[in-house]
């Protein structure tokens, strides 16, 4: 039973003798090329590092900037100046998105468009700054302003001309209807308009001259006049 005993671990000592060996020479083996492959990578790495990477580096072009603009206009043609911040050699002007003229600048990075024309409405006005090479900025910040010619509406409600009142009345209601904004005044005083164009106005009856002047003037500077004559009885 000794023997037999003896006889089996001894086998099962050499099979782990030879488990062991062939670990070992797995772990040799797969281990060195595993080593070098990590030197590989190490070597690609450091080699990338080494390499100069070709890089193209893009100047920043700075936008024009507009000199401020009136709101509106009665006018057509209105001037446009405004400088350029950066080292661009002209600038291009944009009306409505189109481009209209190019210019080139002056000292100073000064830019001056004389007589732009302007469409009837309200106008978006941009430039763009221009590098020497042709490459160009961004646009710059809009400005808006409107051309506005036709004279604003104006329509009296009461009094009627040649309306007659006792003086005990005073002061009459002066009302009527206008556009939109449109500033309105009686004999040069202020009337009182909502958002709609309506408008009223208290005025104090005189014993000699009651000659009513109604103007309504539009932001751009149009006027529309109207007189009208009230009487006391």
């Amino acid at each position: 039973m000794r023997s037999r005993a003896k006889t089996s671990i001894k086998k099962q000592n050499k099979k782990a003798i030879i488990g062991i060996i062939l670990i070992i020479a797995l772990l040799g083996f797969f281990g060195t090329k595993l080593l070098i492959g990590l030197s590989s990578v190490i070597v690609f790495f450091q080699g990338s590092n080494d390499t100069s990477i070709e890089t193209t580096t893009v100047d920043y072009i700075a936008p024009p900037v507009i000199d401020p603009l009136p709101a509106a206009t009665k006018e057509e043609t209105i001037d446009i100046t405004g400088y350029s911040p950066g080292e661009a050699s002209a600038v291009a002007l944009y009306v409505n998105g189109k481009k209209v003229e190019k210019t080139s600048l002056k000292e100073g990075n000064i830019f001056t468009f004389l007589s732009v024309s302007l469409s009837k409405g309200e106008n978006d006005i941009e430039a763009r700054s221009i590098m020497k090479n042709g490459d160009e900025s961004n646009f710059s910040k809009i400005v808006k302003i409107k051309y506005l010619n036709d004279p604003p509406k104006l329509e009296i409600q009461e009094p009627s001309d040649g309306q007659k009142f006792k003086k005990d009345q005073s002061p009459i209601t002066v009302s009527g209807q206008s556009d939109q904004g449109v500033k309105v005044t009686v004999n040069g005083f202020w009337a009182i308009s909502d958002n709609d164009g309506k408008f009223t106005y208290a005025y104090n009856l005189k014993d000699d001259n009651n000659t009513l002047r109604i103007v309504a003037t539009d932001e751009a500077g149009n006027e529309t006049l109207k007189e009208i004559r009230v009487e006391i009885e």
